[in-house]
């Protein structure tokens, strides 16, 4: 008859170590709230990207490409008006991907799995 491998075998603890992983993963899983994150995203695409990005982007490359790139007369600098819509975009952007990890490092990783509480 099979037996198995012994207690103390690689093959024992790698086995232990896997079942231990898929544990993990399916606390991680069910803290990352896929639904949410799933109806976030879709939300994002199809309304922070038509509504505010692509516009911008479009008035940004009217000021470069038909205005002969323009530069800003409030601010006493060489920016362009369109290098300015650049980077209230590029800041906007990098606004969204703090709120994202937000949401994973502090709402997800420290308040919803064992990860944390195991730290404590």
């Amino acid at each position: 008859s099979f037996s198995g491998p012994a207690a103390n075998s690689r093959f024992n603890k790698l086995i232990l170590w896997w079942c231990e992983l898929r544990k993990q993963m399916k606390i991680f899983a069910v803290a990352f709230d896929a639904p949410y994150v799933k109806d976030r995203v879709w939300s994002f695409f199809q309304n922070e990207i038509p509504l505010f990005v692509v516009p911008a982007l479009v008035v940004s490359a009217f000021f470069y490409y038909s205005l002969n790139n323009p530069t800003f007369l409030v601010v006493s600098t060489d920016a362009s008006i369109s290098w300015w819509i650049l980077f209230v975009i590029r800041h906007y952007l990098t606004l969204q991907l703090a709120y994202m990890s937000e949401y994973v490092f502090v709402d997800v990783l420290a308040m919803r799995t064992l990860f944390s509480s195991e730290l404590v």
